[in-house]
């Protein structure tokens, strides 16, 4: 008689779980007693029940490791969410740190030309200008809407 080699009892091990991966059948016999069985009723209808072994799911139920990645994913994707929520608003309040810097410089300019009458006025590279009224009256009517899309609340 031979003895089994190491390889053979190994090979025997991983098939065994699909050996039992059988189906089973359920039913109510004449006597209303419930029977499990391996094999169907003579008669009758049977409910088939499948056995779920590691690794399989039932009915789309995930595995846990599946439920692992999905959460790992689920994660992710809040954390990424919550970055483009910070960098919007980020984004957000430099936009209304600049509007209120454009409301700022508009009403300065605003205060300046109507106050300025008939004097001069000094540009950004230094030199002084005299405004004729008109031109005077055009910016004044730019510093006012200016204001307008600046500092509107």
């Amino acid at each position: 008689m031979q003895t089994p080699t190491p390889t053979a009892a190994a090979l025997l091990l991983l098939i065994s779980p699909l050996l039992q991966a059988e189906t089973s059948y359920r039913w109510v016999d004449e006597n209303g007693v419930t029977v499990y069985s391996q094999s169907p009723p003579p008669q009758g209808e049977a409910t088939i029940i499948n056995h779920r072994y590691q690794g399989e799911t039932s009915a789309g139920k995930p595995t846990g490791r599946a439920r692992l990645n999905a959460l790992r994913q689920q994660l992710e994707d809040r954390q990424e969410d919550r970055l483009l929520q910070k960098q919007t608003q980020q984004q957000a309040d430099q936009q209304k740190t600049l509007k209120q810097q454009r409301c700022q410089s508009a009403r300065h300019n605003l205060a300046t030309l109507q106050s300025l009458g008939g004097r001069r006025l000094r540009t950004a590279d230094g030199q002084y200008l005299r405004l004729t009224e008109e031109e005077r009256q055009a910016r004044i009517a730019t510093a006012q809407q200016q204001i307008n899309e600046n500092c509107g609340r």
